[in-house]
């Protein structure tokens, strides 16, 4: 019962809701990535069926187990002051031993939820190497030239896919001179990816929606009038809410620099895009070359 009725609150801040709120940024992470699928939407058969279908069972399954997963650590918590203070890098480790009761079960099931992360890696280089080259084709990268190209051997986007691999590993020996810096980076993950659902869905809504050529699936007028509203100003409030610190009182190592990282890089690409652009925009392009990696397929054309 205490799960469902006990608040614990170490963090500093008096009010509870506020915590609450916070506390929200993990759900975030959680079910943050819903356009994941559509990066692949060019190599997917009838995309614009299949890839709704793909974003709504991720979504739910997603849901379902993540909230399973969840009560099931909440109940497994047996000293939540050990667990806040547990000497491991992982605080995991400490929360499957108090369920387990010996650190070789913590070790073994810390090993499964290692293992899909390495599947998860692979999907995660895929999709990236994808969004770059998807940019770096339309100019909207340094290096375009390079990374907006397939490899005729490969027949994949093989350079944009390399790049995000230099791009992460590099991140990650941040880490090791910062762990401070290396959450920065991390931190604004779900802040720059909410930003980039707010730039999608705001000129749909002050256009209501007159420049959108709609596929198999749509949501109605009407119900589209209060969602995307809501959806706007929800993201532009917990943009700001994701920029507040950890803990109170606040100091170096606990600052949430999220927000000196958000707006470090929008000032970079507002000084960029006049200076990539000073030639016009180009449209994005079509490349079509048989079956291969490079099709982009007109869907549901039958």
């Amino acid at each position: 019962a205490a799960v469902w009725s006990t608040w614990s609150n170490d963090t500093g801040y008096k009010s509870n809701g506020l915590v609450f709120i916070t506390g929200m940024l993990n759900g975030a992470f959680s079910v943050g990535t819903p356009d994941c699928v559509s990066h692949l939407a060019e190599e997917i058969p009838r995309a614009s069926r299949n890839v709704p279908k793909a974003i709504a069972a991720q979504m739910g399954v997603g849901f379902i187990t993540g909230f399973a997963y969840l009560v099931a650590i909440f109940y497994s918590i047996n000293d939540i002051d050990a667990l806040m203070n547990n000497p491991y890098t992982n605080p995991l480790a400490e929360l499957y031993r108090q369920a387990t009761g010996s650190k070789a079960g913590s070790c073994g099931l810390l090993i499964v939820v290692f293992l899909p992360t390495v599947a998860n890696a692979i999907g995660t280089y895929i999709t990236a190497g994808r969004m770059l080259w998807t940019l770096s084709r339309d100019r909207a990268t340094p290096f375009s030239d390079t990374l907006g190209k397939i490899s005729p051997r490969w027949e994949n986007p093989f350079a944009a896919t390399v790049a995000c691999l230099i791009i992460t590993t590099v991140l990650g020996f941040i880490y090791l001179g910062s762990a401070v810096a290396f959450n920065a980076f991390v931190g604004s993950f779900i802040i720059l990816s909410s930003a980039s659902y707010l730039a999608a869905i705001l000129p749909h809504l002050l256009s209501r929606r007159k420049n959108i050529e709609f596929g198999p699936f749509k949501m109605p007028d009407k119900v589209a009038a209060i969602l995307m509203p809501i959806a706007c100003a929800y993201i532009a409030c917990f943009i700001v809410i994701f920029c507040f610190p950890y803990s109170m009182p606040v100091s170096a190592e606990t600052m949430n620099y999220s927000s000196a990282i958000t707006g470090g890089l929008t000032l970079i690409i507002t000084l960029f895009y006049p200076w990539q652009c000073r030639n016009g925009f180009r449209s994005p392009v079509e490349v079509v070359r048989g079956n291969s990696m490079a099709n982009v397929v007109k869907d549901d054309q039958e």
